[in-house]
């Protein structure tokens, strides 16, 4: 049997407390240009389920904008605690995923999936930088370069494949080996302010040993993972 599905939705989400106030230990105030989220997704899914073989593929796009971050850290320029507080941050997510079971005897299948994506921020979001205690502005409506920066913690492309056997008795026994890549690091936000970027320059103009653009608003990205699971139980 084949199976085509297509969903869409268009939401707006009310920001987080966490992500509205700046300071509610301290004083009333809330972020500036506070916004509701807005998220636009679409689905598009290939089912096939076969005696051999079960088979689901889904591509996916998703763009989410107007979101909110809040940061509180201490400054060592200002020899302050702050809060750092960041909107209209956008998001663009797209990607494949591919998932089949493999019946090879009656008791014994194999299983597998993959999924890649592209989750990149789409704008450079502004800010406004305050004490924590007493409100005066350290900075206010300024940029961060985030626009093309990948998001972070989640890994971006990600596979498995295993065997699971079922002899009977409701004895299970799984062997499966993953694999997960394109993970970066979260951005620190101040790193990509025009504050920051002062006396650096593009790599193709630096003289040997000056300061580069690339340099400072370098993302870091984490080393491949592979995992190896193994499991048996009644």
């Amino acid at each position: 049997a084949h199976g085509l599905k297509l969903s869409a939705v268009m939401m707006q989400r009310a920001p987080y407390f966490d992500d509205s106030f700046i300071s509610p230990r301290t004083r009333n105030q809330a972020v500036t240009d506070l916004r509701a989220e807005k998220d636009l997704s679409v689905d598009l899914t290939y089912n096939l389920r076969l005696p051999a073989i079960r088979m689901r593929a889904s591509l996916y796009y998703a763009n989410i904008t107007d979101q909110t971050k809040l940061i509180s850290f201490y400054d060592d320029l200002n020899n302050a605690f702050s809060n750092f507080a960041m909107s209209g941050i956008d998001q663009r997510h797209y990607g494949v995923e591919v998932g089949f079971n493999v019946p090879v005897l009656p008791t014994l299948a194999i299983e597998g999936a993959v999924s890649w994506g592209d989750y990149t921020y789409s704008s450079n979001p502004t800010f406004t930088q305050t004490r924590d205690n007493n409100a005066s502005i350290l900075a206010e409506n300024e940029v961060v370069w985030w626009k093309g920066m990948k998001v972070e913690s989640t890994p971006q492309f990600a596979s498995n494949i295993g065997l699971d056997w079922q002899p009977g008795n409701n004895i299970y026994i799984s062997l499966d080996a993953g694999y997960y890549d394109k993970m970066y690091l979260s951005m620190n936000p101040l790193y990509r302010t025009d504050a920051a970027l002062v006396g650096r320059v593009p790599a193709a103009q630096a003289a040997a040993g000056q300061p580069t653009t690339e340099a400072m608003m370098a993302q870091e990205r984490f080393d491949p993972a592979f995992l190896m699971n193994a499991s048996i139980g009644k």
